[in-house]
């Protein structure tokens, strides 16, 4: 993964970065309540950060609640009232953070309660690093992979499909999106896993991507790309 955005030099991550950094972080998840379908909202900074935290938020198998951390805060309470996430994940502390009434870690302080207590492995249909080098920091802290080392292999296939399908028939959830609100209060869309699954099986097969791919991801929101 590599992301850039003007100003910046790119951030460049390898699969066991990303796998081994997120695992840390999904650990930490869950020792502070995110597992088992809990919901967390999510207030990280566009960036590594964000890629990072969708994919522990998958890990630790909690239902992710996206929120802008620019966004008015009336429209901040208004989702948190309505979804009651068990806590809140964002880039960095926050005066503003604090005052939601509700538990809120950064990225940092997850991976290190991870790293520090978390022998847990992640869920079978994840994959696990046996014994995986940690990134140093999160986001734009994380520098490259140089290491000539061979990577981990994945937990076998046939495992994390069983598991996988689990999630798709019992109809468990992966994320609610909320609504802008302009017709009146913002409403939840929940999004169950056989959904995002169909999607990306259906996006995969139409463009065609292989292992070997390189895929451009523009942001409409923001002069930033993901490749």
């Amino acid at each position: 993964m590599c992301w850039s955005s003007p100003g910046c030099e790119p951030v460049e991550l390898t699969y066991h970065q990303l796998h081994a950094t997120a695992t840390a972080i999904s650990r930490g998840l869950r020792q502070a309540g995110a597992h088992g379908g809990a919901r967390v909202a999510d207030l990280c900074d566009e960036g590594t950060e964000l890629v990072l935290a969708l994919v522990a938020l998958a890990y630790a198998g909690a239902v992710l609640v996206p929120l802008d951390p620019a966004a008015p805060p009336l429209r901040i309470r208004a989702i948190l009232d309505d979804a009651q996430p068990a806590l809140a994940i964002c880039s960095r502390e926050s005066g503003a953070l604090s005052e939601l009434g509700i538990r809120v870690f950064t990225l940092l302080e997850l991976k290190a309660m991870g790293e520090a207590g978390g022998q847990e492995p992640p869920p079978p249909y994840i994959g696990s690093c046996s014994s995986p080098t940690f990134a140093p920091g999160v986001g734009s802290q994380i520098s490259a992979d140089t290491s000539t080392e061979a990577e981990e292999p994945l937990r076998d296939r046939g495992t994390r499909s069983a598991a996988m399908g689990d999630l798709i028939e019992s109809g468990a959830l992966n994320h609610i999106i909320y609504t802008s609100g302009s017709t009146g209060a913002p409403k939840g869309v929940a999004c169950p896993v056989s959904a995002l699954h169909a999607y990306c099986r259906a996006k995969i097969a139409a463009q065609e991507i292989s292992h070997d791919s390189r895929v451009l991801v523009a942001s409409g929101a923001c002069p930033t790309h993901l490749t």
